[in-house]
């Protein structure tokens, strides 16, 4: 019986020593731990962890850069937003004053039409009193007449002219 126990000893121990040895001690065991392989093990851990802490840190400059990036579209926005709004307010007072002139504009013509009105009527008034002047005993009333209308018609032709260039 003690051979046989020493022989189930000596094939447990060749069988423990045959066994691939771990770093992780949840998996080796007391006999199939290894100090180097832990240790190895956690080197690559360490490594893996400063290699993500790099990943975590270019992506947060490059998540900063974006930010700042985004912060300056939206001043950029903003500003044209402001823009936007003076040039609208700025379209309303030329829209009214365009509306404005159109208006003076149209009266100015009424009124330079009226003048041309009175100006022709004026012009037959004067070439009546002319041929009435020339056959008139009374010549010297006519003659003053025509004069005055001719003075009427200046005056009437200056205004309209005066008008013509608004």
């Amino acid at each position: 019986m003690r051979r046989i126990g020493w022989l189930v000893l000596l094939v447990g121990l060749v069988a423990a020593t045959g066994c691939q040895t771990t770093g992780d001690p949840t998996k080796g065991g007391l006999w199939g731990w290894s100090e180097d392989k832990a240790q190895q093990r956690i080197d690559e851990r360490e490594s893996r962890k400063l290699t993500l802490e790099e990943e975590q840190r270019i992506e947060e400059e490059r998540t900063a850069a974006l930010e700042a990036e985004s912060a300056e579209m939206r001043a950029q926005r903003d500003a044209l937003v402001s823009k936007t709004v003076q040039m609208d307010e700025q379209l309303a007072s030329l829209q009214t004053r365009i509306r404005s002139a159109k208006v003076q504009t149209e009266e100015a013509k009424k009124e330079q039409w009226e003048l041309y009105t009175q100006a022709r009527s004026l012009q037959s008034r004067l070439t009546e009193a002319r041929s009435a002047a020339a056959t008139s005993p009374d010549l010297a009333a006519k003659q003053e007449e025509v004069k005055r209308l001719e003075a009427e018609m200046d005056r009437l032709l200056q205004e309209a002219e005066a008008l013509s260039t608004l």
